[in-house]
């Protein structure tokens, strides 16, 4: 009972650190005390040959074409609370990533996530992301890593929230 305990402790003390690290970095866009480029939100899942996961992430990406942020990600089956399933959950980190080719329209990205794994392994996990530009805020693409030595994919949706070349925010 006390290992439950301290099981679900543990899971909403990572998620708490995942949305505390995702506001610090929305109140220090919005601040103007990080001079990042562009400030965006990324929607993606990812699939594996086991199982399909939803991941969210917050990040800046810098002039010199090198981007940091937070990401949360979840198993959709664990997310539904679904049990038996043997396949992995909650994945918090931190990524890492930097831009290889930069056009008017698309962009070739490599990046590297770091975290927890269920929280108690750490994982890295290596990727590579593909975007086309529709407007000045949205960005469709494509990625594909690797995950426990097996490749994965994952379509992502990206908007800018703050783009330091345009000098406001999104809704001004």
């Amino acid at each position: 009972m006390y290992n439950t305990y301290m099981m679900k402790r543990n899971q909403s003390g990572n998620t708490t650190f995942a949305i505390l690290s995702i506001y610090v970095l929305i109140v220090l866009t919005t601040s103007g005390e990080i001079k990042a480029q562009n400030f965006g939100v990324s929607v993606y899942m990812e699939k594996t040959p086991v199982d399909l996961q939803i991941s969210v992430s917050m990040g800046y990406d810098f002039q010199s074409g090198f981007g940091a942020g937070a990401f949360m990600q979840q198993n959709i089956t664990r997310l539904m609370n679904e049990t038996g399933s043997k396949s992995e959950g909650e994945f918090v980190g931190i990524y890492s990533q930097f831009t290889v080719i930069k056009d008017r329209k698309v962009q070739l990205i490599f990046r590297i996530r770091s975290g927890l794994l269920d929280q108690k392994n750490f994982k890295i996990t290596p990727s590579i992301h593909l975007k086309h530009k529709i407007n000045n805020h949205v960005f469709i693409g494509v990625g594909l890593g690797a995950r426990n030595l097996t490749p994965t994919i994952s379509p992502l949706l990206t908007i800018l929230l703050k783009d330091r070349k345009i000098g406001k925010k999104v809704n001004e």
